[in-house]
């Protein structure tokens, strides 16, 4: 491995002693084990990726972005185009299944493209977040919503035990999700924005944390609200998050944040 386990597990153990001064503030893996982060020893997205932020019995769980294919099949993919992160040209939604599978992102471990259905269920007893992309890729038009529910149809049957959120900046979709056993978040820009939509039905909100106080979590949290807050890569913003005490940090540097958690 690229990473140094020996010296993380005597930190974590060094940690573990201390009392942990968050307890109520559940770590997540963001997009599987982390997001543009080069201490992240696999592609975000990909299998490896989920499977290694699992190992962590710290780990709450993921959150992992969901694109809908040609075929209309949900795949695991954060870019619009194929092209920034893998060795394929166009988008997502207009390319097929076999092509997809053809598919490598340009990391040194050359992971596959992963399909939702493809991903074992190591969620039971915690947290699994679909932030599903609303839009084409290529020509930038919504995803019909029956297309969506279509693809996600067998995935409450998949993860039996999880709890599963959908993370969606459409709130027409809203109820739809609500109806096949989602809790459903909004990604907002900051909490003003979150007011701006049919807020009371959400089940909660995702916010980067350079757009939310401390007050702000403790205003949407008091109107039973879940807060889940991402955009954290490096010790001090992970120290900022946490003192904000949401209910999910998204992280991506799971190592750094779980230090910061129990120093």
């Amino acid at each position: 491995m690229r990473f140094n386990w020996l010296l993380f597990l005597v930190l974590v153990l060094i940690a573990c002693q201390r009392k942990d001064r968050f307890s109520s503030v559940e770590i997540l893996g963001h997009a599987g084990s982390g997001l543009t982060n080069s201490t992240n020893p696999y592609h975000d997205n990909s299998l490896e990726s989920i499977q290694y932020a699992m190992q962590f019995e710290e780990v709450e769980g993921v959150e992992i972005d969901i694109q809908i294919s040609a075929d209309t099949t949900a795949w695991l993919m954060h870019d619009m185009q194929l092209s920034i992160e893998t060795n394929g040209t166009g988008c997502v939604t207009q390319s097929s299944d076999a092509y997809l599978a053809s598919l490598r992102y340009k990391t040194l471990e050359k992971e596959q493209l992963v399909r939702l259905k493809d991903v074992p269920n190591l969620f039971s007893g915690k947290h699994l977040i679909l932030d599903l992309r609303g839009r084409d890729g290529c020509e930038n038009l919504p995803v019909p919503l029956a297309v969506v529910l279509k693809a996600l149809e067998t995935v409450p049957n998949q993860f039996p035990g999880a709890d599963l959120i959908a993370m969606i900046d459409d709130q027409t979709w809203l109820d739809s999700l609500k109806n096949r056993g989602f809790a459903v978040y909004l990604n907002a820009y900051n909490k003003t924005n979150f007011y701006q939509y049919n807020w009371q039905a959400f089940d909660g909100v995702c916010i980067n944390n350079s757009a939310i106080s401390k007050e702000d979590v403790t205003e949407l949290l008091g109107l039973n609200k879940k807060v889940v807050i991402f955009g954290v890569r490096a010790p001090k913003p992970i120290r900022q998050a946490l003192k904000k005490q949401p209910s999910f940090l998204l992280t991506d540097d799971i190592k750094a944040t779980l230090i910061e958690k129990y120093r």
